[in-house]
């Protein structure tokens, strides 16, 4: 089935539902972030926020809670009314990959949500710093092999999804690289830029400009194909190390959760809203310029499906090479 073809059927199946849900909604809707505002997950949940706001009827407010990865906002949702006001805009990282980490939460990352719909993924770089004097990862590689313990890589954080790549790929290419943890994405970044560690692993969107102004060397997409913003960069499968990706995903998928025993005839009709936003013209050219790509042609119940095929395989990486949140 195409994606317009499964977006009419979700509108259809939104138009034929009760009158209760035909009424929905009937007041502003809140879209949860549990980032800070100005970071990528806070801008694209603004931007569908922002598209979903007609087409609905009412305001779609974003409210950041920030806190634990993500995770006092994802408390906030799963304990809030299922009557489809309260809604949480989040990632693989914050659903799939921390949770392994926190086995004490308040929340049960896949059994506390509906999965109301896929928005947008994006791919991740890696990249080091022109003094290295290498040009792929390859390279790369090769320089870290023949210097054990010389390369560091910073990290958004123990636990963070660019901390396990890392730990995977010591593991994986026998290397010896140390792991430098910052507070986030921003700092990891500007490390790398100013030459304190080798190498780091960001979103497209957030290396570009520095690839683009010299400052960084890209070694490789961490997907099978090429993105759209750095098409001349070459994916790890191409670079020769495609064991890598069996071992997770290194990108950035987003998507919009539910309360548990919110009505299914409101899943629905979000899901058909979702999909009829990710259409317009305007999101596909903010979503390109920020190295997204349109995921959204999933009903409810393929996503749940796919998140948690995606929780199970990051359990699984973690136990497989004993990651701990402080290593």
């Amino acid at each position: 089935m195409t994606r317009l073809a499964a977006a009419f059927v979700a509108i259809a199946g939104v138009l034929a539902s009760p009158a209760g849900a035909q009424t929905y909604p009937n007041k502003p809707i809140r879209l949860v972030v549990g980032f800070t505002p100005g970071g990528s997950n806070d801008v694209s949940a603004r931007l569908l926020a922002s598209k979903l706001s007609p087409l609905l009827g009412r305001s779609v407010v974003v409210d950041n809670r920030p806190g634990a990865g993500g995770h006092v906002g994802a408390n906030l949702v799963a304990k809030a009314a299922p009557d489809g006001y309260t809604l949480f805009f989040t990632t693989a990282g914050v659903i799939c990959v921390n949770p392994h980490f926190k086995p004490d939460m308040p929340f049960h990352p896949i059994n506390d949500f509906e999965f109301v719909a896929f928005m947008s993924d994006y791919a991740s770089v890696m990249a080091t710093h022109p003094k290295l004097a290498v040009t792929d990862l390859r390279g790369f590689v090769a320089a870290a092999k023949a210097a054990p313990g010389k390369y560091n890589a910073a990290t958004a954080g123990l636990g963070a999804t660019q901390h396990i790549a890392f730990i995977v790929m010591n593991h994986l290419l026998d290397l010896k690289m140390e792991l430098i943890n910052y507070p986030g994405t921003a700092q990891a970044t500007a490390a790398i830029v100013k030459g304190e560690v080798a190498v780091g692993i960001a979103a497209v969107s957030t290396m570009k400009s520095f690839i683009d102004a010299g400052s960084l060397v890209p070694l490789a997409v961490l997907r099978d194909k090429r993105s759209a913003v750095l098409p001349a960069v070459p994916t790890i499968v191409e670079a020769g190390f495609p064991e890598f990706l069996k071992n997770g995903s290194w990108g950035g998928r987003q998507f919009v959760l539910a309360p548990r025993g919110t009505p299914r005839e409101i899943v629905a009709k979000l899901n058909g809203a979702i999909q009829q936003a990710m259409q317009d013209p305007d999101m596909k050219l903010k979503l390109r310029d920020l190295g997204q790509e349109d995921i959204s042609g999933a009903a409810p119940e393929k996503v749940r499906e796919i998140v948690k095929r995606e929780y199970d395989t990051w359990g699984e990486v973690i136990r497989r090479y004993d990651i701990k949140a402080q290593q």
